[in-house]
């Protein structure tokens, strides 16, 4: 497993460097962590890092003014996991820093005399945000290597020492070892990046003599659980904070204006507002950390690593609500599952599953955070496409890191264009949702090549568009789009990034347009003339239920068809194959100079 892990660390690092080049190994580290863990803003992320060599072990200094932290960052880029051990020093010199930047004015310019300008400049913002203004400092020492217990505790201390109560709790220092950044690796692939370092969780205070938090350890799996009450203003404002990345481990996005959530919002505008902590099932939340501070009657956990698995559509309708949430309190469920648990990921999905009931959940929302989907949604990206792996609404979409020029692709469009090219009619007869069904989906959705889902994508996209004028030949659409993939997927293959271009850019690419277009009315012609040839044995069938009947699957229709199609009966072969020859000239660049004309049947 490590192995592997550190295979694709590797491949993001020169992902990285294909746009940063001139950085080096252990600071592509640090810019990959960055991105990783800290800010969803590259630029942010590319300006933090100094790649100084006098750099007293500060490799990267990132303020986060929407946060107010101040992160510190010294990178170790090992080529194994958890072989070579840090050394004490570097780890406690680094924790010493927590202190140099509180200092006096004196000692911190005395610090600063020896380092490169970049780095006293990067230092010198960060300690004005925490001495003037209060920010939190967060040093984090991210290595594959490993760090023992006793000196990562002692190094924490040593961090969040200060001369006041107020001083020593905005210090800490966060220690990734080779399991943690691994375990950050996965849930970076997996699409959940940035994390959120941290959150404070106001809690609402009890009842007099009733305990405002409620606590349960579990001695057998290490795992920590608290409930407690939030006022909806205070839940509302962590989505403020984080954005949509406080919902990345959910298995849907915002669902707009459904019956539950116009319900939910009729409740915190009448008078059964204050009742909204009786009528409504809360948020549950899970994270790596939880530190209680405050005192009786006015508690705050502090959280690290926050999600909210379960309550984004309470948590959105509160924020839609503004001052009316105020009225509200929320039941809050808290989950602690720290990172070195073994398999962690698979306690959160089985939570995410377990909780997530008051909206019914689809077999496309369980397969919303595979790896595999989350990689799609990235190597899309790439390519100028806004991919939608959640249910949400498409303006969710927008907001969530979509460009106006970016092609909205969601992820049921893609498995019935491969579904479609895959088995003729699959989509037609089992509908959308058993496509995410374990057996179908590892069938559809198994390659990691963006190219493999565009190229079937843009076929289909354009079946669809001949199919609106074609009358009643539409709805031989499955068959033809089958036939067709089955006739065109070699060409596609050698031409697949300009044939990507031609689906995005059809004007641009008339050529290539017109030929695909003279393919897909050929067939649609022969499959009206297969319909005409078969209607004695259906003379009580009409041409849509002829081509839609559940029972005729590729075993039946499709063979028959293909019989048609070499017969001596189908008049279309040999326009067929022109107009396949001109679509492939057309790719290649290479246009005849005759014409395929295309009669009608």
């Amino acid at each position: 497993m490590a192995k592997g892990n550190l295979t694709v660390l590797k491949e993001q690092l020169e992902e990285i460097r294909g746009v940063v080049p001139a950085l080096k190994d252990e600071d592509l580290f640090v810019l990959w962590f960055l991105k990783a863990y800290v800010t969803d803003r590259d630029d942010d992320a590319r300006k933090a890092i100094t790649g100084a060599s006098h750099d007293k072990g500060v490799d990267a200094v990132l303020v986060d003014d929407r946060t107010k932290i101040v992160f510190i960052v010294q990178g170790k880029y090992r080529r194994s996991s958890m072989r070579r051990r840090e050394q004490r020093s570097d780890v406690m010199s680094f924790a010493q820093l927590a202190a140099m930047i509180r200092a006096k004015d004196d000692e911190f310019n005395s610090f600063c005399t020896a380092l490169d300008p970049l780095v006293t400049r990067k230092l010198r913002a960060g300690r004005e945000r925490v001495v003037d203004r209060g920010y939190r400092l967060r040093l984090c020492y991210v290595t594959l290597g490993r760090v023992s217990a006793p000196l990562e505790a002692e190094a924490r201390r040593v961090a969040r020492r200060g001369k006041g109560p107020e001083l020593a709790k905005n210090a800490d220092l966060l220690l990734f070892d080779g399991r943690r950044t691994l375990r950050l690796l996965d849930e970076y692939v997996a699409g959940v990046a940035p994390a959120i370092p941290e959150m404070e969780l106001r809690v609402e205070p009890g009842e007099r003599g009733t305990p405002a938090i409620l606590s349960r350890s579990d001695s057998d799996g290490g795992i920590t659980s608290w409930v407690f009450t939030m006022a909806g203003t205070d839940v509302a404002d962590l989505f403020r904070q984080a954005d949509v990345r406080i919902f990345a481990k959910n298995i849907r996005g915002w669902l707009g204006d459904t019956a539950i959530n116009r319900e939910m919002r009729r409740t915190l505008m009448s008078k059964e507002g204050g009742q909204f902590w009786h009528l409504n099932n809360g948020i549950t939340l899970v994270c790596d950390g939880a530190e209680l501070s405050g005192k009786v009657g006015a508690e705050v956990i502090r959280v690290s690593n926050p999600q909210i698995i379960n309550g984004q559509q309470t948590t959105r309708v509160l924020d839609q609500a503004g001052k009316a949430a105020s009225k509200a309190s929320v039941l809050v469920r808290l989950i602690q599952i720290p990172p070195d648990l073994k398999d962690p990921e698979r306690i959160v999905a089985r939570v995410v599953q377990s909780t997530n009931w008051q909206n019914k959940i689809q077999p496309s929302d369980l397969m919303a955070n595979d790896p595999l989907q989350a990689q799609l949604e990235r190597e899309l990206r790439k390519l100028g496409y806004q991919y939608l792996r959640k249910r949400m609404t498409k303006q969710e979409a927008r907001r969530a890191g979509g460009s106006k020029d970016s092609f909205l692709v969601t992820k049921f469009e893609l498995a019935q264009a491969v579904a479609g090219c895959l088995i003729e009619g699959l989509p037609l007869r089992v509908g959308k949702e058993p496509l995410f069904e374990p057996g179908l989906y590892r069938r559809i959705f198994w390659s990691r090549d963006p190219f493999f889902y565009l190229g079937r994508y843009w076929l289909v996209d354009r079946v669809k568009y001949v199919a609106r004028t074609a009358g009643e030949r539409k709805y031989s659409r499955w068959l033809v789009q089958y036939f067709a993939w089955r006739q065109l997927e070699p060409v596609i293959r050698r031409f697949g990034s300009r044939f990507r271009e031609a689906g995005e850019m059809p004007k641009k690419h008339r050529k290539v347009v017109g030929a695909l277009d003279t393919v897909i009315r050929v067939g649609m012609s022969a499959a009206w003339d297969f319909y005409r040839a078969s209607r004695p044995m259906l003379e009580e069938k009409g041409v849509k239920q002829f081509f839609q009947r559940e029972h005729l699957n590729e075993k039946t229709l499709f063979a028959r068809f293909e019989v048609f199609w070499r017969s001596g009966r189908n008049r279309h072969r040999r326009r067929f194959l022109k107009a396949r020859q001109a679509f492939e000239d057309a790719l290649a660049g290479e246009p005849r100079h005759q014409t395929v004309r295309v009669k009608a049947a």
